[in-house]
């Protein structure tokens, strides 16, 4: 039995130059628990990744998406909670931290997106998205419509969930932090 991609876009994908784009956050996706290695260690750790539409657009016209996996932690040397630090332009409040921060929060978020990129060991360019910072002021990216979030497409299957989860924080505050 042979597996073969016959998907119109299997090998097609498009990445960004490296730089920073103007974005919109479009996803927070929830991958479960993944099964990681670092320094021939592995572990289980539940990872989530957060998706930008950027304010370019594909050889063919469509708009481009780029992503960030990261463990789901709020710990204090996490990657989530650096890229929201970053983001947010602030911490997470004691109160976020103490009851939870809802990462929907983040869908719809405007963004400035870093993009970089490094040559692997087989030689190969890798683009990744470096940080996320606060918005330029005055910046208004809108979603084109064209991406349809992972949960809400059909054949979406929910991955296993943590024991603990985050609860929806209310913020009162009257700041000008983006989410």
């Amino acid at each position: 039995m042979i597996l073969k991609d016959t998907s119109p876009a299997a090998g097609n994908w498009e990445n960004p130059e490296p730089g920073m784009y103007a974005g919109v956050c479009v996803d927070v996706i929830d991958k479960g628990w993944v099964e990681s290695n670092y320094k021939g260690e592995t572990k289980q750790q539940h990872k989530v990744r957060l998706v930008w539409e950027i304010d370019q657009k594909t050889s063919e016209g469509h708009p481009m998406l780029v992503g960030k996996t990261v463990t789901f932690s709020c710990a204090k040397k996490a990657k989530l909670r650096d890229i929201l630090r970053s983001w947010r332009g602030k911490d997470l409040s004691a109160q976020e931290l103490a009851e939870g921060f809802d990462l929907e929060k983040v869908i719809g978020a405007q963004a400035s997106v870093i993009i970089n990129e490094f040559t692997n060991e087989h030689g190969d360019n890798i683009v990744y998205v470096d940080n996320v910072m606060r918005p330029a002021n005055g910046q208004k990216v809108t979603p084109s419509d064209e991406y349809k979030r992972v949960r809400d497409r059909d054949d979406y299957v929910a991955p296993l969930q943590p024991t603990e989860s985050a609860e929806k924080v209310e913020d009162d505050t009257a700041d000008d932090v983006p989410f």
